[in-house]
């Protein structure tokens, strides 16, 4: 990677300023090229363009990927899945495929090597034969990773020797890890060992945050012989956050939890405790019959709202917009963050979410206005515009054109962070007026929505932007540089340009 001193970056600012005047495409093309070369501006740069979730820049990370720098090739390899997923193109991009089997194979850092390991899995682009062959890499925490892999695939049998020569790794996080995959697999004497670690973590807290993980897997994997395991973390009662992921791995495994997590939401002490594990209650089938025994009965206020609200959910209740917005009038954190949790989930899945737009809106709309700096009320009420732009209804699109349209303040402003997040390209109608907002964030913020959804109104805002870069954050003018390339139609050409220029 190319890597200019200070001298020669200042002669390139100025070369990118003069050459926008003439071309704004070309000077785009010369700005990302300093950056990604610059050694401040390059891990910028990079994070910038992985966060437009673009395969057509693609290129540029797989060309990354080989750099002389473990650090780069590490967070290059980390990208993969965000750039060539299916969350950004319809199918995984095989030039992305083969950069990680490359990884995968030559990489000297074994980091690098894992990750590639993780990121093929993510995109299911690496086939069990390559897995067992990975095996052969002298590496215990790369042999760990393909193990556990094999078990997802359902080819346990193929981990087994490995694991069990892992189970006498000098590294007790990696012995413990590979014990709990060989139970996965079928080996139940692996258990007591097992529920040994448990027992010591009080007396070791650096165990607490590998049994965290350890119970994420027994969730995930759906091991049933883990039972015993995550019962004894719930007795242990360490941490509120092991506790609620104890009780999730026991609600994966179990068939009989119900009646033992509602006694544990009634005797639970901390609020975000007891709405934890309501949310695992919540997800069960049989839990109606228990969430009514707390609309009817519970002395907890918050407790009896989200009940309502969850049966509601499930329901389909014709009161569920009245319910959902009883519960955030409550005006606790913990419940929105409830809400929109919910929300995210049913919106992404297609679910019915039409009640929850009243109840959203109403939040946005409560939150303070003249806050000099944003609070967490404001990231909030950004997460829930994201949401209800993404959901799309009219009712939701004409709340949210009401809220963007008042006089400017922190309101206004996360309303409009939140619109920038929206993947809905009818969110280019509400952001295109401010492209002439006194405000400088405000348009700011309507260019990058509109360059990334491709709409051609952004090109002079943008334009400007490129013209003179150092007036503004490295991150948006990086953002500008490229959306103005694609709307140009010219990302692709650029982004093999620009992955030459980082070989």
């Amino acid at each position: 990677m190319i890597r200019p001193g200070p001298i020669i970056a200042v002669l390139l600012i100025g070369a990118v300023a003069a050459a926008a005047a003439a071309q704004p495409y070309e000077a785009a093309i010369q700005y990302l090229q300093q950056a990604l070369a610059d050694p401040e501006l390059a891990p910028v740069a990079m994070m910038a363009l992985r966060t437009t979730g673009d395969s057509d820049v693609l290129p540029v990370f797989v060309a990354l990927t080989r750099s002389g720098d473990k650090k780069v090739r590490l967070f290059a390899t980390n990208s993969m899945a965000d750039l060539a997923g299916p969350g950004a193109a319809e199918a995984p991009a095989p030039s992305a495929a083969e950069a990680l089997l490359e990884r995968l194979d030559e990489d000297p850092a074994m980091a690098v090597r894992a990750e590639a390991i993780a990121q093929l899995v993510a995109m299911d682009e690496i086939q069990v034969g390559r897995l067992i062959g990975a095996l052969g890499i002298p590496d215990e925490n790369v042999q760990l990773m393909v193990a556990r892999a094999l078990v997802a695939k359902g080819s346990p049998d193929s981990a087994t020797l490995a694991l069990e020569t892992l189970t006498g790794s000098a590294d007790a996080n990696i012995a413990i890890t590979a014990r709990l995959m060989l139970l996965a697999a079928g080996d139940e004497q692996q258990l007591p060992p097992l529920r040994q670690f448990a027992a010591e973590l009080i007396e070791q807290d650096d165990r607490t945050a590998v049994m965290g993980l350890l119970l994420g897997l027994v969730e995930e994997l759906e091991i049933a012989a883990a039972d015993p395991l995550a019962r004894d973390v719930i007795a242990m009662d360490i941490s509120v956050p092991l506790t609620v992921q104890a009780w999730r791995a026991l609600s994966a495994v179990s068939d009989d939890v119900t009646d033992d997590l509602a006694d544990a939401i009634d005797q639970a002490g901390p609020m975000y405790l007891k709405l934890q594990l309501l949310k695992v209650l919540a997800e069960r089938s049989d839990a109606p019959r228990r969430l009514q025994r707390f609309v009817d009965s519970s002395d907890d206020q918050t407790v009896a709202a989200l009940s309502a609200f969850e049966l509601a959910r499930l329901g389909g209740a014709s009161n569920a917009a009245e319910i959902t917005q009883e519960a955030v009038e409550l005006g606790h954190p913990v419940v929105v963050d409830y809400i929109l949790d919910r929300a995210s989930r049913d919106i992404a899945a297609g679910a019915a979410a039409e009640f929850y737009v009243p109840a959203l809106l109403g939040y946005i709309e409560s939150i303070r206005g003249d806050a000099a700096e944003m609070a967490m009320e404001h990231f909030r009420a950004a997460q829930a515009t994201t949401l209800l732009a993404n959901h799309g209804s009219a009712e939701a699109m004409a709340g949210l054109g009401e809220l963007i349209n008042r006089r400017y303040n922190a309101m206004v402003r996360a309303v409009a962070a939140g619109l920038m997040k929206s993947t809905n390209p009818a969110v280019c109608d509400l952001m295109r007026p401010l492209l002439t907002s006194p405000y400088s964030e405000l348009t700011n913020d309507a260019a990058v929505t509109l360059g990334r959804l491709g709409d051609a109104d952004a090109a002079g805002r943008l334009s400007e932007i490129v013209a003179r870069p150092e007036r503004y954050e490295p991150a948006l003018a990086v953002l500008a540089c490229w959306y103005l390339l694609q709307l140009d139609q010219q990302g692709p050409a650029a982004a093999e340009l620009l992955a030459k220029s980082v070989e």
